[in-house]
């Protein structure tokens, strides 16, 4: 009795006579008929070798079929390709050999680990394109994408109405595939552990309700009474029947238009990238700020939507200042505003901004803000207490409005508490004596002047003298004491 080892793939030709076998452990295609088993082609080693049929070799044939003809097709899954048993000869049907994805010609087209064929209602030949994640049709000589966008996922076309490309689809690596039925749909199995379904049904269809007669070219329209989606590219092609050829439709070139998006208005709290994105209605607090010293916030508005957005009109009360933010905002774009509110008074403060749109789901967003301002402590001085000799108490009443508040007193024999304090910082009387404070003696100074370190100089005149004053020690800078004009060494030059 014959063996298999791993068995992946199996078909039946149209007769019901002859089950074909993906033998993948042995790298065989096998052949069941009349109750005995027999290798159709694959040599048993694995690799990538055409021609004879016993002397052909596979590397892990995963999946088989039959087409009407009696040729049979193999996903030879880890060549990359589908290969053709016909005549006793294996070929090539498609598959550069190399893992990819390109379509096209099918010497040169790419697969990506291949898993299973199969024939549809045509005999054409569909491949489940494992790690393209991609069902892939081949068309004689050409390899076309049937369905799947290539990226890895669970993904339908979207359930409106409308047929969709099939390419807008996500498969997870499709493992099997089926093809048959009275419609013609074609089902994958693939890692997502899902069936899935392609088919083609009819484009949806309108007919205008008048018909037109006369010899000249008329121009025909009609609105789609069916909602279109927003930034959708759409095709359509006009086609016309008459008495004459009531069968046979003439029809147009297939012409495109996409659809327009709205426009979507969010609102953020701060203009840079890590703003958070606020709801209409909820409150912005703007904190506690004391009297006169306003509070600026900054805010974006971001067009999420497709189409432009036109903010017309940024309100609120007369005690709210908006710099900004009105105009034209392009889709994924963004417009900075500024708010800035009153504190010239103080109090507790509610007031809504309410921003103006064309968005059509948000034609106006509200945006309640509060602010706190804090009026400056209030105080009055009241009468000292506990006069005595030598003592007193300062008293006083302050109203710290809600705010940490420092108490002090300044005190003054002054009447304005503004009076000042004079003392001698050096000399008494007429003479030329360094010394200390008023031990020391000038005679006629005349000019004065102090450093950044605070010494003080002073043109003694009638000393004939520069003098210098350093924490009041008085010194002699230059000049003998006597009169002259006589350059060099500090203590021998003389003035006049």
């Amino acid at each position: 009795a014959g063996q298999l080892l791993f068995p992946t793939g199996v078909a039946v030709d149209a007769a019901g006579a002859n089950i074909y076998v993906a033998d993948r452990g042995n790298q065989r295609i096998r052949l069941i008929s009349g109750g005995s088993l027999s290798t159709l082609a694959g040599a048993g080693t694995p690799g990538y070798v055409q021609g004879a049929a016993i002397t052909a070799q596979f590397n892990n044939p995963t999946g088989v079929a039959v087409d009407a003809l009696g040729n049979v097709y193999v996903a030879d899954r880890d060549n990359h390709c589908v290969r053709l048993i016909s005549g006793g000869t294996v070929s090539t049907a498609a598959g550069a050999g190399t893992a990819g994805y390109l379509d096209g010609d099918a010497g040169s087209a790419q697969f990506a680990h291949p898993s299973d064929v199969a024939i549809d209602l045509e005999g054409r030949v569909l491949v489940a394109d494992t790690d393209n994640h991609r069902l892939r049709r081949i068309n004689g000589d050409q390899v076309v994408t049937l369905a799947g966008s290539g990226i890895p996922g669970i993904l339908d076309s979207p359930s409106s109405g409308f047929l969709y490309p099939a390419t807008a689809a996500r498969f997870s690596s499709p493992t099997h595939v089926a093809a048959g039925g009275l419609d013609g749909a074609i089902y994958l199995t693939e890692q997502g552990d899902g069936i899935r379904r392609i088919s083609r049904d009819a484009p949806l269809s309108i007919t205008l309700p008048q018909t037109f007669n006369s010899l000249d070219a008329v121009n025909a329209g009609i609105g789609l009474p069916k909602e279109l989606l927003a930034d959708t590219t759409y095709y359509f092609r006009a086609s016309a029947t008459n008495g004459r050829n009531p069968a046979q439709p003439t029809f147009g070139e297939i012409l495109s238009f996409t659809t327009s998006s709205d426009p979507v208005m969010a609102i953020f709290d701060g203009a840079g990238s890590d703003s958070t994105q606020l709801e209409s209605g909820q409150a912005v607090d703007f904190g506690v700020t004391p009297r006169g010293t306003p509070v600026t916030r900054s805010f974006k508005i971001t067009n999420q939507g497709g189409w432009n957005l036109t903010i017309g009109s940024i309100t609120a009360s007369p005690d709210v200042l908006i710099t900004g933010g009105t105009g034209v905002v392009p889709a994924g774009a963004s417009l900075a505003f500024e708010i800035k509110v009153d504190a010239s008074v103080g109090g507790n403060f509610d007031r809504v901004v309410t921003i103006g749109s064309d968005d059509p789901d948000q034609a106006t967003f509200a945006m309640p803000i509060t602010w706190i301002v804090r009026n400056p402590p209030n105080v009055v001085t009241t009468q000292a207490s506990d006069v005595a000799t030598g003592k007193a108490t300062l008293n006083a009443t302050v109203n710290p409005e809600a705010s940490s508040t420092t108490v002090s007193f300044a005190y003054s024999k002054d009447p304005n508490i503004d009076g000042v304090a004079v003392t001698t910082e050096a000399g008494s009387g007429a003479g030329f004596v360094n010394g200390t404070g008023i031990a020391a003696k000038f005679n006629g100074p005349t000019a004065i002047a102090t450093d950044a370190s605070g010494t003080i100089y002073v043109a003694d005149e009638l000393n004939h003298s520069i003098r210098k004053i350093v924490s009041g020690v008085v010194t002699t800078v230059a000049g003998n004491g006597t009169p002259g004009a006589e350059n060099g060494p500090a203590a021998s030059a003389r003035f006049n």
